[in-house]
């Protein structure tokens, strides 16, 4: 197996930049994800990394090789695609021993066999090797062209978007499987998703990406955890983050968020984590966005402290044990999750206190976290 670098890589169509100076080290063994919107450039990435697409600048390594003119049958990586593509008149067989009789290394009969064996074993598709393509449910042939990619043995697999078409039982079964077939084969997974759930429940670490521009790069936890952005705030998590403009006041050693409808105290770790990150407020912008999580408030039928702050529920969306609360609180529509013990209503006003440790700060015109 193989570590994967990419230096300063570009991707340009004519005139429109769709990857931008992308910097990135995936180890050895890693499960790596590149997540982001559809159009931001994760799946050109990809395309360059397994030789489909030309790199524009910069340099792509596989292992200490550097791999931008070789060519892609070459480049000992495997790719499995989202449409499958399964050839519809060739069994299951003859499908995964493909790569091993059509490729450059020449391999006996009996070690395709093998190969292919070993393979159907671990997906659990020995039972399906003698049917055709047609033959097999959505899920089953997706672990097909994951065992065509399997046989070869290669240094990295690239993952484009291959569950994504799934119904959302099968796509929750295979995000597990995956998983696991990543830490029985020890190999290096690049797999590309626009689903956050997909990225954060199976990579080791994750790469954002917006516009053809890298935003972050951390474990599932920083992600969630210590957006550096706004973009990356709001993309993770479901529903995602509620932001709300306010203005930070500080007189003497009182730091406040404040706007028409709340008025917040920043707790001392607070405050000290943001002179860490950014140094004397004085010399920074005011106008701020507080950055909440729908789970991140403690919801009551009366108004608790000072701090308390009033909201009109308008739509509520029960989830089983949980429910999805759409409120308004002046200018501003949030979302809130909570147990549906609470019973709360279309119509109910309620009063909200943010979790203050789990608070987030952005600037208001850069879009940066402060915390």
């Amino acid at each position: 197996m193989a570590k994967l670098t990419l230096k300063n890589v570009w991707k340009r169509y004519g005139k429109v930049e769709a990857v931008l100076d992308l910097s990135l080290d995936c180890k050895d063994k890693e499960f790596f994800s590149l997540l982001g919107p559809s159009g931001c450039g994760k799946s050109s990435t990809l395309r360059m990394i397994a030789g489909l697409e030309e790199i524009s600048q910069g340099e792509i390594l596989i292992g200490d090789q550097v791999v931008n003119e070789v060519e892609p049958k070459d480049r000992d990586i495997a790719m499995v695609f989202e449409t499958y593509a399964l050839y519809p008149h060739k069994k299951v067989f003859a499908n995964m021993a493909f790569p091993l009789r059509v490729g450059k290394q020449k391999y006996s009969e009996a070690e395709i066999k093998q190969r292919v064996a070993k393979a159907a074993e671990i997906l659990e598709i020995t039972d399906f090797l003698d049917r055709y393509p047609k033959q097999l449910s959505g899920g089953q042939r997706q672990r097909v062209a994951i065992g065509r990619a399997i046989v070869r043995e290669p240094q990295i697999f690239l993952l484009d978007e291959p569950i994504s078409h799934l119904d959302a039982k099968l796509r929750t079964h295979m995000r597990g499987e995956l998983k696991l077939l990543q830490r029985t084969l020890g190999t290096t997974m690049v797999y590309v998703t626009h689903d956050q759930m997909e990225a954060m429940s199976m990579a080791d670490r994750i790469a954002i990406m917006n516009f053809g521009v890298l935003q972050q790069v951390g474990t599932p936890f920083e992600i969630f955890n210590r957006p550096v952005n706004q973009f990356v705030a709001g993309f993770v998590g479901d529903p995602p983050m509620n932001f709300m403009d306010c203005e930070l006041e500080v007189s003497g050693e009182k730091w406040e968020l404040v706007n028409e409808s709340f008025r917040i105290n920043l707790p001392p770790d607070l405050v000290d984590r943001y002179k860490e990150n950014n140094g004397d407020p004085s010399s920074n912008p005011k106008e701020m966005v507080l950055g909440v999580r729908p789970e991140n408030f403690i919801v009551s039928d009366k108004k608790g402290g000072e701090e308390s702050f009033p909201a009109d529920v308008y739509v509520t969306e029960p989830l089983g044990e949980e429910m999805i609360v759409d409120i308004k609180i002046t200018n501003n529509k949030l979302k809130l999750k909570t147990s549906v013990d609470k019973d709360i209503k279309a119509g109910d006003k309620i009063w909200l206190d943010p979790m203050k440790k789990k608070m987030h700060l952005f600037n208001r015109k850069t879009e940066k976290a402060y915390f």
